[in-house]
């Protein structure tokens, strides 16, 4: 099912009828309140999770100067870990609030991935391979760990802006280029 235009891979749309079908999205759905605090809640988990992130990120890159980030390092490095543990959850709420409108979305498939990529990459180096002088490689990381959050929140708003083709607008579409021709 291409609704969007795009021929991007996607959820399967059996799956996402199940999800759709399923005992709890039945209950939760039509409760305004529910979807509203589940919203409310993911905004601010992923604020949370964003701003401490960029500004660890901007340290390691040294664009702001490590010695001004090391005194709340550790209650940022607390504040990234509960925010995105919110943030998964708030997500997962609000995907079987509408699995089949969020999962269709051409850059849901690819946001998801990129969140995996994202909190993988963020488990290395191993602890034990932390200590001593920061390697070259830490200002790489920093900055391909910037790129893809950003592309995250960048996939996340693609997402919003989308709207499914009209079939009778596309078709119209079609017959003005034709005739162009």
């Amino acid at each position: 099912m291409d609704i969007y235009g795009f021929s991007a891979p996607h959820i399967p749309v059996d799956l996402l009828a199940a999800i759709a079908t399923s005992e709890p999205r039945l209950w939760i759905y039509g409760m305004d309140a529910v979807h509203g605090a589940f919203r409310l809640t993911h905004l601010c988990a992923v604020v949370a999770f964003l701003g401490p992130v960029i500004v660890l990120n901007l340290a390691q890159l040294g664009l702001i100067a490590p010695s001004s980030v090391q005194p709340v390092r550790a209650a940022l490095t607390r504040m990234v870990k509960v925010a995105f543990g919110i943030a998964i959850v708030s997500g997962l709420g609000l995907f079987v609030y509408d699995p089949i409108g969020a999962g269709l979305h051409t850059m849901f498939l690819p946001k998801l991935v990129l969140i995996v990529v994202g909190y993988l990459a963020a488990q290395w180096p191993p602890a034990a391979l932390r200590q001593g002088p920061r390697p070259p490689i830490r200002r790489v990381f920093a900055s391909l760990s910037l790129l893809t959050w950003l592309s995250v929140m960048a996939a996340s708003t693609w997402n919003h802006i989308e709207h499914p083709v009209n079939p009778g607008e596309s078709s119209s579409l079609d017959e003005g280029r034709e005739s162009s021709r």
